[in-house]
């Protein structure tokens, strides 16, 4: 029977690419794989994998969803990183990947990461939160969309792709200004919701996370308005080069849901072409010649397609720590005269030894060495691999899993258990009857045992 395999995601602008190359991959072992959201129980039952890909398990929601998915279904589960580069020497911006809420031991079967640098401080901090029983869970393989082959062959068959050809073609020249302004558009409630803080409600250090946050959100609404305001006076100024400006994974989100109309503004220049739809990178830092960034990680994507790249730097706060950023050239976000000479003259591409140690620490990528992630990656998922089993007793006791939760879910499978029965589809009825009994193991509800209740119902009928 061939293995079924979930690929869940989380922000699907964010990972779509990641997980179409590496189901390519799969189907080559004859697998058989589904997307589904990591909080849609429905779907995973209705498909039933045998392993499970998910994102990082942060918070108690997570735990208790993906508890009960594994406890439902018996799959292996696996966390796969979805962020790329941060940085890994600041503690608490280690904590916020990792999450500091509790999940049982035995719920992470492996984790894939993209660097051993990561796994190497990320796993101590799964380890500490007993989260993992050792680092030999971790497989490191590389970064899938770095593997710029499979990505550029990817990239042609995306629907955007012939619309992206025919702009292009009407310029002697191609840069690309990718934006982030993630939290512009975010208030601290969200960030309280989304459990952004890691300090303890209430304490100093909580106040003062409260406090750099208030602040970043009003640096970054003015920071925006200067970067994206500059972009449309080159536009103007210069209007034999395109610019293609890159929206964010979560601000292509963001879109969609009409929660942001801040960059409608730039649809009016026949020389800015706002790609607003998950459509890779890769492909226009294949035809470019500068990418303009502001402190963002694509910068390391640019360095392996060999195309330089200018920061437009600020005295303030922007995501992280200044030193973290990567460029070849820097120009103040508060000087647009330097920033349009800059680009009317070019700018060189330099090699650079410390993106090329972060590229290694945090993506597995060498120079002139061959990377196959997408490839290892399957690999690795077409193994005989092995679940930990999880007990539901110790779910509840711990409160891993919310008794109300449990019994939603329960319900729900009754109720496609008794469709299975009613259109007599014994093969759906038999995988739910499975998730009913492990999911009532040991388990009493209103006084009678169901798991033994079904199992007479169903020896009377066979008599």
């Amino acid at each position: 029977m061939a293995k079924r395999i979930l690929l869940q995601y989380h922000i699907w602008e964010r990972e779509y690419m990641i997980l179409d190359i590496l189901k390519q991959q799969l189907e080559k072992y004859d697998v058989i794989v589904e997307y589904g959201d990591y909080m849609d129980m429905g779907k995973c039952l209705e498909f039933c994998p045998d392993i499970i890909v998910t994102h990082p398990i942060r918070t108690n929601t997570d735990t208790c969803i993906l508890s009960t998915m594994k406890l439902a279904t018996g799959a292996v589960l696996i966390p796969m990183t979805v962020e790329g580069y941060y940085d890994l020497d600041n503690l608490q911006n280690v904590l916020r990947m990792v999450g500091t809420d509790p999940c049982p031991a035995d719920l992470i079967d492996y984790f894939i990461m993209w660097g051993e640098k990561n796994r190497n401080i990320e796993g101590l901090q799964l380890l500490a939160f007993n989260k993992l029983h050792s680092l030999e869970q971790i497989k490191v393989f590389g970064y899938i969309p770095y593997e710029k082959d499979k990505i550029l062959e990817y990239s042609k068959a995306t629907d955007c792709y012939d619309g992206y050809l025919k702009w292009k073609n009407n310029f002697e020249r191609i840069i690309v200004c990718v934006t982030g302004f993630i939290f512009a558009e975010n208030t601290i409630d969200n960030l309280r919701m989304e459990k952004t803080f890691t300090s303890n409600e209430g304490s100093e250090a909580y106040n003062k996370e409260v406090e750099y946050y208030e602040r970043l959100i009003e640096f970054q609404k003015k920071y925006r308005d200067q970067y994206v305001n500059d972009i449309i006076q080159l536009a103007r100024q210069c209007s034999n080069i395109g610019v293609a400006v890159k929206l964010h994974p979560v601000e292509i989100k963001l879109l969609r849901q009409n929660k942001l109309v801040y960059y409608e503004k730039l649809r009016g220049y026949n020389n800015i072409l706002l790609v607003d739809t998950p459509f890779p990178l890769s492909v226009i830092l294949n035809d470019a010649e500068l990418l303009v960034h502001y402190g963002s990680t694509t910068s390391l994507e640019a360095y392996i397609f060999g195309v330089p790249t200018l920061l437009r730097s600020a005295d303030g706060y922007l995501t992280g720590n200044k030193n973290m950023y990567l460029y070849t050239d820097e120009v103040c976000i508060y000087d647009f005269n330097t920033f349009a000479e800059k680009i009317k003259n070019g700018i060189a591409f330099q090699v650079d030894k410390k993106m090329e140690d972060v590229l290694f620490d945090s993506f597995n990528w060498r120079k002139d060495a061959p990377y196959h992630p997408s490839e290892q990656i399957a690999e690795f998922l077409n193994n005989d691999l092995h679940a930990k089993r999880v007990n539901i007793k110790e779910l509840l006791k711990n409160e891993f899993v919310i008794e109300n939760y449990m019994r939603g879910v329960r319900t729900c499978i009754y109720k496609s258990l008794l469709q299975a029965l009613l259109h007599a589809d014994f093969k759906q009825a038999k995988k739910y009857f499975k998730y009913i009994f492990r999911l009532l193991d040991g388990i009493c509800t209103v006084g009678i045992d169901l798991k033994e209740f079904f199992v007479r119902r169903i020896s009377r009928r066979a008599i």
